[in-house]
C-alpha cells in the first residue's frame, strides 16, 4: 500500500463522521463556516468575512452565490476549493464513496480530491508560457491517467462546441484575448467529470454566442447530476442554470453574514 493510500485511510479514520441532515444525493456540506483575515500592514486588525455560512449542495442543483461586492462571496468559493483555510466549521464533500472534511485534510489530501471531486473554473487562466493550450486543457484527464488520445479528443470536442479556433490550439494561451483565455480555462475544467463543479463568473469575458455556449455545457452537465455552486453577474445565466441562491449581507453594514 502506497504511503499516499495510507494518509488517505489515517483522513477517512478521522473523518468516519459523517455530517447530519445529509440525502443520497447530497455531494457537499458546508457547516458554519467562519473566515477572517489579519491585516498585518494596518496594525493586525482582523477583518471578519465569513461568520456561520451553511450550504448543502444536491446533485443536480445549481446554487448561486449572490450580494453585493465585498460581501464574502469569492472568500466563500475559495474556501469550499481549499485555498483559503477557514477559521471554524466544516466542509463536507462526498469523494468517491466517503464523506471527508476539506479543513481536516493535509494539502497533498486536498489535491487528489480537486483532481477527481471538485472541478474550478475561476475567471482567469493561470499557465505556463510556451505550452500549447491544447496541453493545457489536457492536462487534468493525462493526471487521472486518461490515455493521450482519449484525453486529445475530448478537449478537441470542449474546443469545437467553444468556437475556440483551431488554428489556435497548438499555441500558448499568453498570447490569447480574455474570451479565449477563459474558454481554455472552460474546457480544462469541463474535461473531467467532476461531482462538484466551482464557477466564478464563467462567462464574464465572453461574447453572446460562446455565452450560451457554455450555458448549455454547464446545463448538460448540471442535468447529469453534477452539484453546481457560482457566482454569476451575468441575469442570463442565473435563470437558465440557477435552481436557488444564497444571499450575502455585507458584514460591515449588519455584523453577520
Amino acid at each position: 500500500m502506497t504511503t499516499f493510500q495510507n494518509k488517505m485511510m489515517d483522513s477517512e479514520l478521522i473523518n468516519q463522521q459523517q455530517p447530519t441532515d445529509i440525502s443520497a444525493d447530497t455531494r457537499l456540506k458546508a457547516e458554519n463556516i467562519d473566515k477572517g483575515f489579519v491585516l498585518h500592514n494596518q496594525g493586525g486588525v482582523h477583518l471578519s468575512v465569513l461568520e456561520g455560512v451553511s450550504l448543502t449542495v444536491d446533485a443536480g442543483e445549481c446554487v448561486i452565490l449572490a450580494g453585493k461586492s465585498g460581501s464574502g462571496k469569492s472568500t466563500f468559493m475559495r474556501s469550499l476549493y481549499g485555498n483559503y483555510r477557514v477559521d471554524r466549521g466544516s466542509i463536507w464533500v462526498k469523494h468517491d464513496e466517503n464523506w471527508l472534511d476539506l479543513v481536516k485534510l493535509q494539502p497533498h489530501e486536498l489535491l487528489e480530491i480537486r483532481r477527481k471531486t471538485i472541478g474550478y473554473v475561476s475567471q482567469f487562466l493561470r499557465v505556463i508560457p510556451r505550452v500549447p493550450a491544447i496541453a493545457v486543457a489536457m492536462e487534468p484527464l493525462l493526471e487521472l491517467g486518461v490515455d493521450r488520445e482519449t484525453a486529445c479528443d475530448r478537449v478537441e470536442e470542449l474546443f469545437r462546441r467553444l468556437n475556440l479556433p483551431e488554428r489556435l490550439w497548438n499555441l500558448s494561451p499568453t498570447t490569447f484575448s480574455g474570451g479565449e483565455k477563459q474558454r481554455v480555462n472552460i474546457a480544462r475544467a469541463l474535461s473531467v467529470n467532476s461531482p462538484i463543479l466551482l464557477l466564478d463568473e464563467p462567462t464574464s469575458s465572453l461574447d453572446e454566442i460562446n455565452r450560451r455556449e457554455v450555458i448549455e455545457l454547464l446545463a448538460e452537465r448540471k442535468n447529469q447530476g453534477a452539484a453546481l455552486i457560482g457566482i454569476f453577474h451575468d441575469e442570463e445565466v442565473r435563470n437558465r442554470i440557477g435552481t436557488r441562491e444564497l444571499t450575502f449581507a455585507n458584514p460591515h453594514e449588519n455584523g453577520k453574514i
